[in-house]
């Protein structure tokens, strides 16, 4: 979820086809959808930083749509690389049951560049909303969304 430095709002996910792109608007790409988990290389998402100054806001999250309750089991695996190597990595398997969505990370620009807050918090679905509008309510990113699917 992108929060731009003039107030608009995206998503860069899977679902919908939304993948984004590096080299324009929203400046992140998610190169593939790996419900299987079969692709070697997983899914990748890439954030280009030389246009963070129109960038206020990202929660990187990621969730289940279709396919498996929760991510036990699943060998679920998120890490985080920066470009001058440094890791963070938030396994998902020990999550709760109906553990279905985590918020991975926000990274907030800041005067001197861009800061990242480690999260790894498991989101629980609720009657109603979506999980990516509980996730955005949460980040407080005012995002809208209505149900889809693949």
């Amino acid at each position: 979820m992108i929060r731009c430095s003039d107030g608009s709002k995206t998503v860069v996910q899977a679902l919908g086809n939304a993948f984004g792109a590096v080299d324009r608007f929203p400046y992140v790409a998610l190169d593939a959808d790996d419900r299987s988990g079969a692709r070697a290389a997983g899914e990748n998402l890439v954030i280009n930083l030389d246009h963070q100054a129109e960038l206020s806001k990202l929660l990187l999250f990621v969730y289940i749509y279709s396919g498996s309750g929760d991510f036990r089991g699943l060998d679920a695996v998120v890490t985080l690389t920066s470009d001058r190597g440094d890791s963070f990595e938030v396994r998902l398997d020990e999550c709760p049951p109906q553990g279905h969505a985590c918020a991975i990370a926000l990274i907030k620009r800041q005067k001197g560049g861009a800061r990242r807050g480690a999260r790894g918090e498991v989101v629980h679905p609720q009657d109603g909303p979506a999980i990516q509008d509980v996730i955005s309510r949460a980040y407080r990113l005012g995002m809208k969304w209505t149900p889809g699917q693949k």
